[in-house]
């Protein structure tokens, strides 16, 4: 993955970016994903009331698959997202 620094994606991208990370078994890769969701976090979106929620999902989004694929890592196995989002949040996350 040659530029990091690309513009965001469109939110409708998170479900794949967060589903393609969880099955990758290349660090850089899962490490793009979560760059490319936290920078979506950071977008202002202007399209009216309730434009921000992509951004504040995308946020909880990174921190959610961060901690997955760190888990999947040190376990060398696969985890259940809904726990790990009930323990981050208190709540199953909307993406899953």
């Amino acid at each position: 993955i040659d530029d990091w620094d690309e513009s965001p994606l469109n939110s409708a991208a998170m479900w794949a970016l967060f589903t393609f990370a969880t099955e990758c078994a290349d660090s850089v890769k899962v490490a793009w994903c979560i760059a490319k969701l936290r920078q979506l976090s950071l977008v202002k979106s202007d399209y009216g009331p309730g434009g921000e929620h992509a951004s504040i999902h995308a946020g909880k989004a990174a921190r959610l698959l961060q901690e997955v694929t760190d888990q999947q890592r040190a376990k060398n196995a696969r985890v259940d997202v809904r726990y790990i989002s009930l323990d981050l949040f208190g709540f199953m996350f909307p993406i899953i």
